[in-house]
Parts: C-alpha cells; sequence; structure tokens
C-alpha cells in the first residue's frame, strides 16, 4: 500500500433471510471475495475474471475453537510457543481499534509499524 491510508467500510447484517456471511475486499488489482457460510475464497483480477478459487468445504467450525483452548493449555503449561508471536498479535489488536477508531470518527487513523 506504500504507506498511504485505505477507506474501510463495514456492513453487518445478522436478520437478513436468506442468510448471508461474505467479506469483499476490493483493491487495486481486484477484489477477494470470502463466503464464510460456503466456506470459499475467490479472488478475481481487474478485469473481473477469476484467477483463483479455494474451498474449505468439510471445515470443523467448532474446531477451530477447540484447536485455540488447547493452545492456550499448552502455553500455560509452558508448551511450545503459540502460532502468532505477540508482535504479531499486538499489530492486530492495533488495526482493529484504529478500524474502530475511524468508524466512529469518520476519519484516517494511523497505526505504527
Amino acid at each position: 500500500m506504500d504507506g498511504h491510508p485505505f477507506p474501510i467500510s463495514l456492513h453487518q447484517d445478522y436478520i437478513q433471510n436468506p442468510p448471508s456471511r461474505s467479506c469483499e475486499i476490493v483493491g487495486d488489482a481486484g477484489k477477494i471475495l470470502v463466503d464464510l457460510r460456503a466456506l470459499t475464497v475467490n479472488v478475481f483480477n481487474r478485469m473481473g475474471n477469476q484467477v483463483e478459487a479455494t474451498s474449505y468445504e468439510g471445515f470443523q467450525r467448532n474446531q477451530m475453537f477447540l484447536d485455540e483452548l488447547k493452545l492456550f493449555w499448552d502455553g500455560i503449561q509452558g508448551k511450545p510457543t503459540p502460532l502468532v508471536s505477540l508482535r504479531d498479535s499486538m499489530q492486530s489488536l492495533r488495526m482493529a481499534l484504529a478500524a474502530k477508531e475511524s468508524l466512529v470518527s469518520g476519519k484516517i487513523v494511523e497505526i505504527e509499524r
């Protein structure tokens, strides 16, 4: 991104029918569509042609939470380090808080790298 800010728009709707859970990321080179119900990720180039399709059919969502609890428990017991470093976790939190502040203020929020 060359250090340039970019706008983020967030819309969450948990009552529409039929249900839809998706995320669209639009950039200069194309867009990425994530469908959380169909468990698919589709990448399109700037001409609108699909260039990549990934399916996570069979993904067990509950297992993700069980795995997280196991990693937490292992960490408490001093077993191997987590998959994500503390530094990366802190940066992720900074990004989420900046996005929230930007939504509330309507202004660009810079974050440290």
